[in-house]
This record gives C-alpha cells, structure tokens and sequence, in this order.
C-alpha cells in the first residue's frame, strides 16, 4: 500500500489527511504520524493513540539520556565579547523640519487699510 510506505518516511514532517476509516486505521498503527479527516464542514486532527504515546515517551526519554558531548582540554570554545549598547541620537528623519529663515524675511508683509 503506496501511502503507508509514504507515512512512514515522512514521520514529523506532514500531517496525513484520510478520509477513509480503513485506511486511518492502518495509519494509527505507525508511530509518529498526526491523522486529519473532514467531519461534515469540520477538519478534526486526532488524539494521538496509545501507541504514539509511547513512541514519543520513549523518544523523550532517549534524548534525555543521551550523553553530552565534552570537549577535548586542548579546544578552548572561543569567548564572545558582547558590545554595550550606545545611546543613540534621534532619528533625524523622524524630527519636525526647521523652517528657513530667509523665507520669513522674503514674504510681504500684509498692511492693512
């Protein structure tokens, strides 16, 4: 069957979207692979079953007890200086524009009579 072949190499990838019941039961059954199917107007994803309950416990529970890497004495990890932060001006492009002087001078005063 060509779509569980699919499922299962493309475990936490994709969801699987099935409408046929027969088919989502075979899907059930590979660990690690999120179910979606239409209920009338409705898309529902599934509550994950027993069996993926356990695959990701046991995933968990691996990478929890996988030993940390330890560096060699001789390499040094390399120090990162961090820079403080300058206080910076404002933004020129944000403040108000002065008005020039020489167009206040040029205007005509209005008189009147």
């Amino acid at each position: 069957f060509c779509m569980l072949d699919l499922a299962e190499g493309l475990q936490r990838r994709f969801c699987v979207a099935v409408q046929d019941f027969a088919t989502r039961e075979l899907l059930r059954l590979i660990p690690g692979v999120p179910l979606l199917y239409c209920n009338l107007n409705c898309v529902v994803m599934e509550l994950p079953s027993s069996q993926n309950e356990e695959f990701s416990r046991l995933l968990s529970v691996k990478r929890m007890s996988a030993a940390p890497t330890v560096a060699a004495p001789g390499d040094a990890a390399p120090v990162v200086l961090h820079r403080r932060k300058v206080v910076k001006g404002a933004n020129p492009l944000s403040a108000r524009k002065k008005k020039p002087q020489s167009a206040q001078k040029d205007r005509p005063k209005l008189v009147a009579n």
